[in-house]
């Protein structure tokens, strides 16, 4: 009996750990896609998925933006209307590029996991 309920119990350890480890990335979607904000990109972080910071704490992930493609330095402006990006031209001063938008989460962490 004891043979069969551990690899269950290893099963259903290893199934919570892998069905937990894209919460993060649902919660920061949620988070950037209800938010409004106008703030100077500082840096963009190229790991599990590719991290572009906005404050030092605060950033959004690149698969949650659809638009110009961001630089270091550019100022991005996100309200209900979508998202302004604006970048400094020769003379110093900032010029929109270009409009973006967020992407909409999934409506429940279950069919983001899943891509439903």
């Amino acid at each position: 009996m004891k043979k069969i309920f551990l690899p269950i119990i290893i099963t259903l350890i290893v199934f919570f750990l892998i069905y937990n480890s894209k919460t993060e990335y649902y919660e920061k979607s949620k988070e950037f896609h209800n938010s409004y904000f106008s703030s100077e990109i500082i840096k963009i972080e190229q790991a599990r998925g590719t991290k572009i910071y906005y404050e030092n704490d605060n950033f959004f992930y690149e698969s949650d933006y659809k638009g110009v493609k961001l630089m270091v330095n550019d100022v991005i402006r996100k309200s209900s209307d979508g998202i302004t990006i604006l970048r400094k031209n020769s003379k110093g001063k900032y010029i929109e590029i270009g409009k973006g938008k967020s992407i909409e989460p999934k409506i429940s962490y279950f069919k983001y996991f899943f891509d439903l």
